[in-house]
């Protein structure tokens, strides 16, 4: 049967099912699509996508002793569970210009405890348009309400789409306490000439805690880059990042203290296909980055450098599988932690179709950190998180699909995490389901 090139985006999938980590991993685009789903690059879209799904859940191990105090018995015990996701997304592509718009809103019935997962929304919204023949302008707004406090340790390695959902399922769920997020990114690009270009970016983050005693948390940075090429896939790169983020430096008594961190983006980027092949392409990117805290005991004022990058490699076989293998090293913030981290990662992902009908994918990655940069006490932390999943299209407009994960993190001490949360987490998940995708443009 002939391969339709239109498939259901993979990262709509992926923010639907409830897959957070895998959500946090990077994309490995295939050169073609299966059956399920329509055309990603239609010039106007409105797509209705809903996921019928259940599974089981395994937290046992978020009850060990080295672990905190049992908050929420549904994110704590084995159970069954049935889930619901639905999501409708807008899209109208111009030769200058572009919008699109998402929503989202996933919920949760744990079948053995007889208790429901309150439903969690997020909204996108998002705008690209050519300010002229070399000025580029984009915009992105997004809105969240979580339910539940979730950690994501898995930092995205690569910048989002514009007007792309945040991921806010909820595998990672911890305990109950209510929360609004929100982020604001702006970007402005130039191209100065055939070879150098400049930009400049503005991000505003907020999440805002609805249990008593929860600890706001803010960051806004802005930075600018000028990036000139040397030759065909490497460029000399010059900038400079300012972020101020506010994080409590005691968890008992709430006090907190700004950090302040400077990216200095000055390196070399490079991405081009191997000439061997060119299905396989190979990219870096090298930086630093300067962290400045200041000591609630004294007032002294501590200061380290790190240096930071990222590496992939991309490779194409056969006539729809993708590889693809990424390091990065740099400065996270997750939110409800205390303090940022800096952090190790490397992470690799497998995909492709076996027929035009079915797909499979597998996923891992694994990340080693610290928590508390710069100041006085810190929390080493690891974390791992593998993954496979199998996708049949019955018709093209519905499929079934199933998914096994396993995720576990572990933290060496209680310094700078939420009250009450575990120190020691690990959990498998499986569940089935069908996804169903309705234009509702056509």
């Amino acid at each position: 049967m002939r391969l339709v090139h239109a498939a259901f985006a993979l990262l709509a999938l992926t923010a639907l099912s409830g897959e957070a980590v895998y959500a946090q991993m990077p994309q490995v685009q295939r050169p073609y699509r299966g059956l399920f789903g329509g055309n990603p690059n239609r010039p106007h879209s409105l797509d209705l996508t809903a996921i019928v799904n259940g599974g089981w859940d395994d937290n046992a191990t978020m009850n060990d002793p080295g672990g905190g105090v049992v908050v929420d018995p549904r994110f704590r015990l084995q159970s069954w569970w049935a889930g619901l996701s639905v999501g409708l997304s807008y899209g109208h592509h111009r030769d200058r210009w572009s919008v699109s718009a998402n929503a989202a809103t996933t919920g949760r019935y744990y079948v053995d405890q007889g208790k429901f997962s309150a439903f969690n929304y997020s909204v996108a919204a998002g705008l690209s348009a050519e300010l002229n023949s070399r000025t580029t302008l984009q915009l992105t707004q997004t809105a969240a309400y979580l339910p539940y406090y979730q950690l994501g340790l898995f930092q995205p390695v690569y910048e989002p789409d514009v007007g792309e959902l945040p991921a806010v399922p909820p595998d990672l769920a911890l305990y109950d306490n209510p929360s609004w997020r929100f982020d604001t990114a702006v970007g402005l690009s130039r191209e100065l000439s055939r070879r150098s270009d400049l930009s400049v970016s503005y991000n505003y983050g907020l999440t805002n805690y609805e249990r008593p005693g929860s600890v706001d948390a803010s960051t806004q940075s802005a930075g600018a880059r000028y990036s000139y090429s040397l030759t065909a896939g490497l460029a000399l790169r010059v900038g400079y990042r300012y972020t101020r983020g506010n994080y409590v430096y005691d968890v008992t008594t709430l006090a907190s203290r700004p950090v302040e961190w400077h990216d200095i983006d000055t390196g070399l980027s490079f991405g081009r296909a191997l000439s061997i092949s060119r299905k396989t392409t190979v990219s870096f990117s090298v930086g630093s980055s300067l962290i400045e805290t200041v000591q609630p005991a004294t007032g002294d004022t501590t200061r380290r450098f790190d240096v930071v990058g990222n590496a992939g490699l991309t490779h194409q076989f056969g006539r729809s599988w993708a590889l693809g293998v990424f390091y990065n090293r740099g400065v996270g913030f997750p939110s409800g932690l205390a303090q940022p981290t800096v952090y190790d990662a490397v992470s690799g992902r497998l995909s492709g179709l076996l027929t035009d009908r079915s797909s499979c994918d597998v996923f891992a990655g694994w990340s080693s950190g610290t928590v508390g940069v710069g100041a006085a006490a810190s929390n080493p932390y690891d974390t791992a998180a593998v993954g496979v999943g199998y996708q049949y299209a019955l018709t093209a407009n519905l499929a079934a699909t199933a998914r096994y994960t396993y995720y576990r993190y572990f933290f060496e001490n209680g310094a700078f995490i939420p009250p009450g949360m575990s120190q020691d987490l690990g959990r498998n998940s499986v569940w089935f389901g069908l996804s169903v995708w309705v234009p509702l443009l056509r």
